[in-house]
C-alpha cells in the first residue's frame, strides 16, 4: 500500500486516503463526521479553494472555502468542533478572505437532503442522481447498493413521485 502522507486504519491494514498530500498535514478534527486536517499548504486545493485546510468526504479532499491565508506561511495549529461550528487556530490574518487574527470560526450551511451530491446546492445533477435510481428499491444494486438510498428522500424504501416532489421543493435557483 502506497500513501502520501495521509492513511486510514481499518482494524486490519492501512488505506491510502485520496490520492494524498503535497506536504504534511498537523492537525486532524472532525466537523460533521468528515474527517478535516490542517497544516501547510497540504494539497492540490492549496493553490486556490481551501488553502492549508481541507475535509474528506469519503471519496475526495475538498478545500473548506477559500481557506486560510494572509501570512507568510500560513497553517492550521489547532481544531475543535463546539456548538456546531469548526474553530480553528493557527498562523493566519485571513479566514475565508476574512480578516482573521490567528483564531476563526467556520460554520457549514445546513445540509439538504434533496443535494444528493453534496455541492450545496440542488440542481439538476441531483435531479439526475434521482432519476437514475427511479423505481429502484433501496439496498438493490441499482441504488449503489446502498440501504437506504440517498436518492430516497422520504425513506419509504423506493424512489417514486414523492421523492421527486421533495427534491424540487428544494431547488436551488
Amino acid at each position: 500500500m502506497t500513501a502520501h502522507r495521509v492513511a486510514k486504519w481499518d482494524g486490519t491494514q492501512w488505506h491510502a486516503i485520496g490520492t494524498g498530500l503535497w506536504a504534511g498535514g498537523q492537525r486532524l478534527g472532525q466537523y460533521r463526521g468528515e474527517l478535516i486536517l490542517g497544516g501547510s499548504p497540504i494539497g492540490p486545493w492549496a493553490a486556490g479553494e481551501g488553502g492549508s485546510i481541507a475535509r474528506w468526504d469519503g471519496a475526495a479532499w475538498h478545500g473548506l472555502g477559500s481557506g486560510i491565508g494572509g501570512a507568510p506561511f500560513p497553517g492550521v495549529g489547532a481544531m475543535l468542533e463546539a456548538d456546531g461550528a469548526l474553530y480553528v487556530g493557527g498562523a493566519f490574518g485571513t479566514a475565508g478572505g476574512i480578516p482573521a487574527a490567528n483564531i476563526a470560526r467556520w460554520v457549514c450551511p445546513p445540509i439538504d437532503p434533496a443535494d444528493l451530491n453534496g455541492d450545496g446546492v440542488v440542481n439538476g445533477i441531483d435531479l439526475g442522481i434521482l432519476l437514475a435510481n427511479w423505481s429502484i428499491p433501496a439496498g438493490s444494486p441499482g441504488c449503489g447498493g446502498a440501504a437506504p438510498c440517498a436518492a430516497d428522500l422520504n425513506g419509504d424504501g423506493v424512489v417514486d413521485g414523492i421523492d421527486l416532489g421533495i427534491l424540487l421543493a428544494s431547488w436551488t435557483i
